[in-house]
């Protein structure tokens, strides 16, 4: 049986919560916090979603990429972009869609992810610590 869920993506935490036994329950993370940090850090073998990547930011700043709220469906040209831009750490580029992508160093190679797959990356997040 499937069980409804609601995620709420923020600047600097998510929350998953489920509905269940007559409410909502907060899930907690793998750290037992009711909230996970929103941010994605890619290493030289492995990216660190959430507390993980928390924990490994600040050895790893430019491939860490959080408010990413921030820049969900910009345009690269907007006239926002330019003021949200000073508030990554992370190298932001233009995709050739006209978006906003970072660009980072992941397995010892440069990629560019779009905000859409970071934001994925993130849900991958709310599924695994969801423990029903």
């Amino acid at each position: 049986m499937s069980t409804p869920f609601g995620l709420d993506l923020g600047n600097n935490n998510s929350v998953l919560a489920v509905a269940r036994n007559r409410g909502i329950d907060i899930v907690v993370n793998e750290v037992s916090n009711r909230c996970t940090p929103s941010l994605v850090g890619f290493g030289s073998q492995n990216r660190y979603l959430g507390e993980s990547g928390k924990t490994k930011q600040t050895s790893n700043v430019k491939n860490t990429v959080e408010n990413l709220k921030r820049i969900i469906g910009l345009n690269f040209k907007d006239p926002e972009f330019d003021i949200e831009n000073k508030f990554f750490t992370s190298k932001l580029v233009q995709l050739k869609n006209g978006k906003v992508g970072a660009e980072v160093k992941f397995g010892g190679k440069t990629q560019i992810d779009s905000d859409t797959t970071i934001s994925a990356m993130l849900l991958y997040i709310a599924n695994a610590t969801d423990s029903t």
